[in-house]
């Protein structure tokens, strides 16, 4: 789902998010060692300054990357690792700008569907040139749907000129073409406004032959192009040791990055107490050491931006969705009435402890094109979802609902109300006994169900509904929403590009139903927005049109926006530089440590 796992675009959607939020408790059993820096080089303790320069930073994470080899990377923690090692043909700047990268400069033709790429001289780090033949690989890697295993990327390569046909038979791409040595075009089947912003994921890097040479072993220890290197394989369950690559054209000032994995700390606990005694630069925290961590270092400026504690909007969104093919929900007024009756503030203040914000929107704010308010129905207003919901329940022809496994069934009659009071209600009172039980599902986790709980107790109290909560593990969660056998269900939402049309046009694109759009709602008017949007030549009429489309798919709300994520990590003083941003990157060229 665009979850990392299928794409990432639905890996974003149902399934990364999932690994992200999974509040699983794990006993600890082992400690991750702190390694020393090869070389000689000795990471500062704080306290100590100096000048900048050298180094090695020390990164604590509580996952590990599931491949390094670009075209599987599903995880925001080996986008980190892949973003340093390689470099893509553009890259994003602080403002989320495409900006050049392992091209120096481009054009794009009046029609918007031809890309020419000039590449910069450069080697790969086993002094192998970088041609466009290996951008070509790159993308031809991920298109071919007869690899086995196929990469979960394809959707970075839809609308190229041969993706459909190299999906279903293999072979490269026919729209990436090698000019020269030096010069790589990309033709489109249509414009798309967000397609450069596309071209910065680090799993459309270039890769040598090596790649498909040994791709075990290319996995473990990558050869890339980007300002750090790896020069000795990963140590599972450990360690990740980059190197400084000195001839890159961004070449770092840090000599070492060494991520360390604290794969059995879910409540991050022995990851602040390495950053406490001096042993981790950066680490990620839980929600109950926010405050702590805030006292002793203080709170970054922008959020993103350390030294501090960074705690600024990232682009993932959690929602709710709603199958809009069966009743209630395919009437509008209950999908509204749901949303208003859900209290967003206690969500993301009682439930998840300050480490989410209350979303109105479904664009966030991390995302150019953001409309602050867009969500009409986002604002917690009981009374008024009460009103929507009575009224859906009045048309509701509940007598001939469906009584399936996790359908929505009436409860006909009050067990407290005796036999002769029943017979002398009149047709009024006796449609305000139905109470339907709508059954909301979600995925395993304890963040999940803590979540879920909360939306129940307020849906239970404001509407006159029994919700019945249902838990089940990723693979059969994913497949009863698939099956269209879900009535209410936990999405979550995380693109691969900072662009409004990222979410708008797979979840509500007619052409996404069976895909991203598993709500089954479209229209023809969002439809032509979405469209008109993608082929715009210019990023101020797209952005226009993508915030009308907004407007209109929240004002169906088959969708419910619930929160925005939050960056949970610290930075101590002693590094500059280092700036964390909404979309998970790190551009590790631009740290320093004081020495």
């Amino acid at each position: 789902m665009n979850a990392r796992q299928a794409p990432r675009r639905l890996v974003a959607g149902l399934v990364a998010a999932v690994v992200v939020v999974a509040g699983c408790v794990v006993e600890e059993t082992s400690q991750v060692p702190v390694l020393p820096p090869s070389g000689g080089s000795q990471a500062p303790a704080p306290g100590d300054s100096a000048t900048t320069s050298g180094g090695t930073l020390r990164i604590g994470l509580g996952v590990e990357p599931v491949s390094l080899d670009p075209r599987f990377v599903v995880d925001a923690e080996g986008e980190i690792v892949v973003d340093a090692v390689f470099e893509s043909l553009v890259r994003l700047d602080d403002h989320l700008r495409p900006v050049a990268g392992a091209a120096e400069q481009w054009t794009i033709d009046e029609s918007r569907t031809t890309y020419r790429f000039t590449l910069r001289q450069a080697d790969f780090h086993d002094g192998a040139e970088v041609t466009a033949h290996a951008f070509k690989r790159t993308f031809d890697r991920i298109a071919d749907g007869t690899l086995n295993p196929r990469s979960p990327l394809d959707f970075l390569v839809e609308g190229i000129i041969g993706a459909r046909q190299a999906a279903a038979v293999g072979g490269g791409l026919a729209g990436v073409i090698v000019e020269a040595d030096d010069l790589l075009t990309i033709r489109l089947e249509r414009p798309d406004a967000g397609f450069l912003s596309r071209l910065a994921h680090p799993g459309l890097a270039p890769v040598p032959a090596s790649a498909d040479e040994d791709p075990e072993g290319f996995a473990e220890q990558p050869v890339g192009n980007g300002p750090f290197a790896m020069i000795e394989p990963r140590a599972r369950g450990a360690f990740i040791r980059l190197t400084r690559h000195e001839d890159h054209h961004r070449a770092p000032q840090l000599d070492e990055v060494l991520i360390n994995f604290y794969l059995d700390d879910p409540s991050t606990t022995r990851q602040w107490q390495d950053v406490v005694n001096g042993n981790l630069h950066v680490a990620r925290l839980t929600a109950d050491l926010i405050d702590d961590a805030v006292e002793r270092f203080g709170r970054s400026e922008d959020g993103y931006t350390g030294p501090g504690v960074l705690d600024g909007v990232t682009t993932t969104v959690y929602a709710y969705a709603f199958n809009t093919t069966r009743p209630p929900f395919d009437d509008a007024d209950a999908r509204r009435a749901w949303s208003l009756a859900i209290d967003r503030g206690a969500l993301a203040d009682g439930v998840m402890r300050g480490s989410r914000t209350a979303a109105d929107s479904l664009v966030p704010p991390s995302v150019p094109g953001y409309l602050r308010g867009a969500c009409e129905y986002c604002r917690h207003d009981p009374q008024r979802a009460a009103e929507l919901w009575q009224d859906v329940l009045n048309r509701w022809p509940h007598n001939d609902a469906d009584e399936g496994e996790g359908a929505t069934t009436p409860e006909a009659i009050d067990p407290d109300v005796q036999p002769d009071e029943l017979e002398a209600t009149d047709e009024a009172d006796t449609d305000e006994l139905f109470v339907p039980t709508i059954t909301l599902l979600h995925p395993r986790g304890a963040t999940h169900a803590a979540i879920a709980q909360r939306m129940a107790a307020d849906l239970e109290q404001a509407l006159t509904v029994t919700i019945n909560l249902r838990a089940e593990d990723l693979g059969r969660f994913v497949r009863t929403i698939r099956d269209g056998e879900a009535q209410v269900f936990r999405l979550g939402w995380e693109p691969s590009e900072p662009d409004p049309g990222a979410y708008l046009t797979p979840l509500f694109h007619s052409r996404e139903i069976g895909r991203d759009n598993l709500t089954g709602w479209s229209t023809q008017q969002v439809d032509a927005l979405l469209d008109e949007a993608r082929a715009s030549m210019s990023s101020g009429a797209a952005l226009a049109r993508y915030r009308e489309a907004e407007r209109l798919v929240l004002d169906e709300m088959p969708v419910m926006p619930l929160l925005y994520y939050r960056q949970a990590a610290v930075v101590v003083p002693d590094v500059e530089g280092f700036v964390w941003s909404a979309t998970g990157r790190v551009d590790l060229t631009r740290v320093t440590l004081r020495r």
